[in-house]
Formats: structure tokens, C-alpha cells, sequence
């Protein structure tokens, strides 16, 4: 009898931390600072139980935030920080030191990042370039450079 109320109470805790979760994310889409504590409620699941509750809650908080803002928006900005957010709960439980943590957040948002810029380009058939925002860089030098350049001819 004990087990099914642990379980009951973690599938609660999960769907209420999902739901401000969705909150949070969902006035991010507005007040953009605010997209830093979209993984809060992950990281005190994973944290509290384990990373199945909380990656069920991720999900679940996807599927909601697609279907109210953008389900590209969702998958580019809310995936990666409610990821993180598991990971460093779990990070936060094993005892990890701060230094590790910074680490480990780190490196999870670089694999995130490159397996969203590899997804976007075979998805949405972005160049290379693109997709990693060199055009703009080489476009924004052009225009630097032409810019000083007209000081001097004047």
C-alpha cells in the first residue's frame, strides 16, 4: 500500500511541476529572461524522485507547449532546458560538486545544440551555413568594413 502512494504522489508532483513548468515556459515565449527557470521544476523532480518521473513530465510538458505556442519553438527553446534541467537534478542527488555540475550542464547543452543544428538542417533543409548563423557573421563583417571604410574616403 505504501509503494502505490509514493508512486500516486510522484505521478502528482510530476503533473503539477509540468503545469508550471508550461506556465513558466509559456510566459518566457514573452518575457524572454524568464526561459532560465523553465528547468527549475525539473531539476527539484529529478531531484525528489527519480529521472523517469521527471522525463515523463517533460514530455508531457512538450506535448502541452506545442500545442499552445509553436511546436518548432517548443523543441528549440523548452527541450534543451527542461534536459538540462533533469540532468542537473540528477547531478544536484549524486552529490556532484559545482565545478562538476557547471560541467556536466555545459556539455549536454553543446550535444543538445549541435543535434538541434544537425536536426534543423535534415528537417527544414537549412544549408550548413545557415545554420550556424556564418552568413550573418560574414554579412555583418561586410558591413562593418564598408562602413569604416567610408570614414576614410571622406
Amino acid at each position: 500500500m505504501k509503494v502505490s502512494i509514493k508512486r500516486t504522489q510522484a505521478i502528482v508532483e510530476g503533473g503539477l511541476l509540468s503545469g508550471i513548468a508550461v506556465v513558466l515556459c509559456w510566459l518566457s515565449y514573452f518575457i524572454f529572461p524568464l526561459v532560465f527557470l523553465c528547468s527549475l521544476p525539473f531539476i527539484f523532480l529529478s531531484y525528489k524522485w527519480n529521472w523517469k518521473i521527471s522525463t515523463l513530465s517533460l514530455l508531457i510538458s512538450l506535448i502541452i507547449l506545442s500545442l499552445i505556442i509553436n511546436p518548432l519553438n517548443t523543441f528549440l527553446i523548452f527541450f534543451p532546458s527542461g534536459v538540462i534541467g533533469v540532468i542537473l537534478g540528477l547531478g544536484i542527488k549524486k552529490n556532484l560538486s559545482i565545478g562538476k555540475l557547471i560541467f556536466l550542464g555545459s556539455f549536454v547543452n553543446l550535444i543538445l545544440e549541435i543535434f538541434i543544428i544537425f536536426l534543423s538542417m535534415i528537417i527544414l533543409k537549412i544549408p550548413f551555413e545557415k545554420a550556424i548563423g556564418i552568413d550573418i557573421l560574414k554579412e555583418s563583417y561586410q558591413n562593418s568594413f564598408n562602413f569604416i571604410q567610408s570614414f576614410f574616403k571622406n
